[in-house]
Formats: structure tokens, C-alpha cells, sequence
């Protein structure tokens, strides 16, 4: 088991309202939840220590927690095992949700656990923002997917070696032997449905690859096509449309919905759900609706952002407030967590304050349990960055530039950007935030883009992620 998931013992409750993370499930005992509640805590601390690959290393992707949703779901098992938290654990490959055709492929996996009464739940940790991830709830009264297939003998074994080849191909480590029997493992694959995704995704890579004139682009090209006529690259057009117009049709019923929570503020956990879902749906159609973080050259999608990435990176989050605008010292601020103007990593320029474009949900509801109070302190200019420096360094930077600057306009009346007064206090207006922590960090980078955020204020913080580690 990786060692940056923490014995039971190390679950400590979270009850003082202040917190970023007061509206977790643990906040009691542990031995004091519910079954539901204690595979939730589970499942945040699994999601947010993984950090998400598409092609994982099938040798080591489970003690690692670098991988995809097979990866989160057979390190959740062992956790889970480890514990003594629920019986009868089993990987499920899910297919078609309620608004899917009838012949949609599926490569998502998660898995179903049942408790001591026999009452069967889906725990999915995959380590991106998408459908019902990061979720557990009883499927007793109805189930999300339409089939779940458990992953366990003669499939269990092709499906692993496909894992293998892949992870070969990715690296251009195939003879021609192994590409052989790669070939003929596909063929056998062919023989459970369930498995037509996979069985694409291999041909697309296959593709994509230097192996692809061996094979044949265009026999690649049609056996894509027939296993995965979705494929947004590879697929059929009349297909492709079905799906998106069904999407478009859900999108509509989450929109109402949301629609109905957003006036009269309520349910703030629900309304990101609906939001995450309405944009992960939406880039499913159009991908430039994804927006990326580009690290050292690596442009990492916001919604595969993990706190294990802030924390292995040794990132924090610099946040300059409207108030460091309006009083002019925005740019010393900016200055002051950096060497010279460089260092800034990933800078955008948001305005927290406002409602987001594509769903309307409000961001600082969903930045803090008492985020509301400071919406209208929030709205306007900002500047957020990242840095690699200590969170205890950062904080200090921070409370001197709080101390220093802003003294001659305390507790004044100042015109804000609204047109109308405000009164200038240390609270309120205080210049510049920063965050305490890797979890917190993936959280706030986000905080623009809450319907992006893997990391959520409703979630448990992994504390072996919080601790600060030494670069």
C-alpha cells in the first residue's frame, strides 16, 4: 500500500466551522460513522492522493497511485481490505448511464462493496472530475450505470495484459513477436463486449504509434471504428451526433436544476455536483472546453489536478484579493512571492467574486464554509499564481505585507468596484491570500473553476498530504 495513504488512527475529526474542510463527512470519531460516510472518507483520501495517467505502469501503478480509474479502484480494495471496511469487493467495469445509447463502449471502472447486511455500494475514486467520481451511495434503489461487469478471471487476465501492451507501446518497446501477440490478445478480447473500449482505445494507440504501418492505417482506422463508433477522432458521424444530442438533453435537465438551487442558495455541495457534471459533459463534446495547467511543459488538464500533483511538485497558491488593486500595491505584492517578476507558475487573472460563466454557480461558496461573506470583497481584479515555496514561507511573506500596507486607509470608507462604499478592514480587505497546504492548494488553484476542481471543500484532506514535505 502507498505510504501516503494514513492509518485509520490518522483520521482526526474536523469540527471547528472555520476550517476549509468543516463540511467533510468526518466530523466525529471515525468508528462513529456510518458504513456510508466511512467509504466516503476513504474515497476522498484514495482520489486525492493518485495523480491520473491515462497509460499507468501495470508493474507498479497500484503502489504508486499514479494511474486511472482500474488503478484507483484496485487501490481502494486494498485499502479498504487493510481497514476491515466492508466485504465482497470487486473492480466492475461501468457501462451507459441513463442518457447514453444503448451501444455505448465504456473503459471506466470502479467498484461495488456491500456491507455487513448485504446492501451494495459504488465507491468510484477515479482520479478526475467526472459523473458520480468521488462518489459512494447505495445503488439498492437504483443503479447509475446500466451493467457493471466485475473484472475476474479470463477477462481479469486479458484485460491486464492489454494494461502491459499498452504501457509497451506508449514507450516503443514491442518486437515484432509481442506486437504479434498483442494483435492476437485483441482478437480474444473481442469475445466479451463489455471490453469494445478497451479493445479502441488499443487501436487508437496502435494508430497513433510507429506499429501503424505494420498493421495498416486503414484496417486500424475501420476496426477502431466498429468497436468505438463514438470516437470523437475515429467515430461515425451519425453516432457521434446521437450522443452528443443525448448529452445535450441532460445538460438541459442539470441546468434546470442547478437553475432552481443557485437564487435560493441552496444545497452548495449539490450545485457543484450538477456544475462538475453540466462542463465534464460538455468537454466530453467539445474539448476545448477543458482548461489546462501547462507544468514544466506538461499541460495537465484542471480537472485531472489532484492534491498529490501540489504535493509532489512542492506548489502553493499566491491569491492577490481587489483590494491589493485598489490600493495600487498589486504589483509589489506580486513581487514580494517572487524573484524578480519569475517564478510565477500557471498565473491567470480571476474574479472569484463573480458568478462563473458557464454554470453561474458562485465560486466563493464554494472556496470556504464562510466564503459568502467576502463575495463582494472578491469582486474584482485578481491575480492567482503558483509557487514553489513552503506554505510556512508564503505565510509569512503574507502577514507581512498584511501588517505593512493598508494601515492609513483602516477601517475606512473606500469606493469599491461596484460603485459603492466599503469599509476597509483587516478581514475583509486584507490584500492577498495564500494556502496552507497541498490540499487546500489544489482546491484554490481551482477556485475560479469549481466545476473543474478534483479537490473539493466537501472532501476529507488526506493529513499525510497536509503535512508540509521537504523539497
Amino acid at each position: 500500500m502507498n505510504k501516503l495513504l494514513p492509518e485509520i488512527e490518522e483520521l482526526f475529526p474536523i469540527s471547528d466551522t472555520r476550517k476549509t474542510f468543516s463540511e467533510t463527512p468526518l466530523t466525529k470519531d471515525f468508528e462513529l460513522l456510518c458504513f456510508r460516510d466511512k467509504l466516503q472518507v476513504l474515497n476522498d483520501v484514495v482520489r486525492q492522493t493518485m495523480m491520473y495517467d491515462n497509460i499507468p505502469n501495470p508493474e507498479n501503478d497500484v503502489e504508486s497511485l499514479i494511474g486511472d480509474s482500474y488503478t484507483a479502484s484496485l487501490a481502494s480494495i486494498e485499502y479498504m481490505k487493510k481497514n476491515g471496511i466492508g466485504c465482497n469487493h470487486r473492480s466492475v467495469i461501468a457501462r451507459k448511464r441513463n442518457f447514453d445509447p444503448d451501444d455505448i463502449p465504456t473503459t471506466h471502472i470502479l467498484t461495488l462493496v456491500d456491507d455487513n447486511n448485504g446492501e451494495t455500494y459504488q465507491f468510484d475514486c477515479s482520479p478526475y472530475v467526472g459523473f458520480k467520481c468521488g462518489k459512494v451511495e447505495s445503488i439498492v434503489n437504483g443503479q447509475f450505470y446500466e451493467e457493471y461487469v466485475e473484472v475476474c478471471g479470463d477477462l481479469q487476465d486479458i484485460l491486464n495484459n492489454m494494461r502491459v501492451f499498452t504501457y509497451k507501446i506508449q514507450n516503443e518497446q514491442l518486437n515484432e513477436k509481442e506486437l504479434n501477440d498483442f494483435l492476437q490478445l485483441l482478437c480474444d478480447a473481442q469475445k466479451y463486449e463489455i471490453l469494445n473500449g478497451f479493445v479502441a482505445f488499443c487501436y487508437e494507440l496502435l494508430y497513433q504509434s510507429d506499429y501503424s504501418s505494420i498493421v495498416g492505417k486503414d484496417k486500424i482506422f475501420v476496426t477502431i471504428n466498429r468497436y468505438n463508433p463514438y470516437s470523437l477522432q475515429f467515430g461515425v458521424n451519425e453516432k457521434i451526433n446521437e450522443k452528443n444530442n443525448r448529452s445535450l438533453e441532460q445538460i438541459k435537465l442539470w441546468r434546470e436544476e442547478l437553475n432552481d438551487l443557485i437564487p435560493d442558495d441552496l444545497d452548495y455541495k449539490r450545485q457543484l455536483e450538477l456544475a462538475q457534471a453540466i462542463v465534464q459533459e460538455l468537454i466530453a463534446i467539445d474539448s476545448s472546453f477543458e482548461k489546462v495547467l501547462d507544468l514544466n511543459g506538461k499541460k495537465i488538464p484542471f480537472s485531472h489536478i489532484s492534491p498529490r500533483l501540489f504535493y509532489e511538485q512542492g506548489l502553493n497558491v499566491v491569491l492577490l484579493k481587489p483590494s491589493s488593486f485598489k490600493l495600487g500595491v498589486s504589483a509589489t505584492i506580486r513581487e514580494s512571492f517572487l524573484h524578480k517578476g519569475n517564478g510565477a507558475i500557471g498565473e491567470y487573472h480571476p474574479n472569484v467574486g463573480a458568478p462563473t460563466g458557464l454554470t453561474g454557480i458562485k465560486p466563493m461558496r464554494m472556496f470556504h464554509p464562510h466564503g459568502y461573506k467576502y463575495e463582494r470583497s472578491m469582486d474584482g481584479p485578481g491575480d492567482l499564481f503558483l509557487v514553489h515555496e513552503y506554505a510556512s514561507d508564503i505565510l509569512k511573506i503574507k502577514r507581512k505585507l498584511r501588517n505593512e500596507l493598508g494601515k492609513y486607509v483602516a477601517n475606512q470608507e473606500v469606493m469599491w468596484y461596484d460603485g459603492n462604499t466599503i469599509i476597509w478592514d483587516p478581514i475583509i480587505t486584507n490584500l492577498v491570500h495564500t494556502t496552507d497546504d497541498a490540499s487546500e492548494a489544489s482546491m484554490h488553484y481551482l477556485s475560479a473553476y469549481p466545476e473543474h476542481q478534483l479537490m473539493t471543500r466537501f472532501m476529507y484532506p488526506n493529513p499525510k498530504l497536509v503535512k508540509e514535505k521537504r523539497r
